[in-house]
């Protein structure tokens, strides 16, 4: 009995233990092990967003997920209330003058739009503005003044082609004719020129299909466009 208490005891004893520096050093390597694949993850993620920063602003083809509520941006409705206040006053105004097939309004994604015919503002081919339409426009810079949101005066043509000693395209009739309207609203009736601008757009931006006289007469147009956002910068 003795011998084989000593005999299990020698086995026991059998090999070198592990020594403490071997088990620190087992440790370290195992810390580094994770510092090393946290730290390439971290660089990963952060390579993705420096390229999602920087392709947008170089013009690179960057994707970046969005939800998908957020397909079309619409700019914030601003005030709301006075928009809505002064298209009813413009309607009254129309309808007190007999002129509501001459003088239209609606509401887009852009702001209030208020549309004039040519034949309520110009002659045929013309863009110097007719007397009766002065009036017009001084009501409308009453209305509009109070409102501190951007306007924009956009002059429209039909796609008949024009050109006389004075106009060369429709691009010259159109942008004439806004430049008219927004000089006569500034010099004339002390509309702030900082909240204003102008635009001709020729033919290009259609009301209806050029099929008909009709609606060639609806496409002849100066829309007066206040736009939803407020008076900072112009667009």
């Amino acid at each position: 009995m003795p011998r084989n208490r000593g005999k299990t005891e020698e086995e026991i004893q059998i090999g070198k233990p592990t020594p403490a520096w071997m088990l620190t050093y087992s440790d370290l390597i195992t810390q580094l092990l994770i510092f090393f694949v946290l730290f390439m993850t971290l660089s990963t993620l952060q390579k993705q967003r420096v390229k999602e920063m920087i392709l947008p602003l170089v013009g690179g083809k960057g994707t970046i997920v969005q939800e998908k509520s957020a397909e079309k941006v619409i700019p914030p409705i601003i005030n709301e209330p006075q928009m809505l206040k002064a298209q009813q006053q413009i309607l009254l105004y129309a309808k007190q003058k007999n002129l509501a097939e001459e003088i239209r309004t609606r509401l887009d994604e852009r702001g209030l739009i208020i549309t004039f015919a040519e034949k309520a503002m110009f002659e045929i081919g013309k863009a110097d503005i007719l007397p009766q339409a002065r009036v017009h426009l001084e009501t409308l810079s009453k209305i509009l003044k109070p409102i501190p949101n951007n306007v924009r005066v956009e002059g429209h043509t039909c796609n008949i082609p024009i050109h006389n000693a004075r106009f060369a395209s429709n691009w010259e009739l159109s942008a004439a004719r806004a430049v008219n309207v927004t000089r006569f609203l500034v010099e004339k009736t002390g509309f702030p020129p900082a909240r204003i601008s102008a635009a001709g757009y020729g033919e290009y931006h259609p009301y209806a299909p050029n099929d008909t006289e009709e609606h060639r007469q609806l496409n002849r147009r100066i829309e007066v466009v206040v736009l939803w956002r407020r008076a900072q910068n112009l667009p």
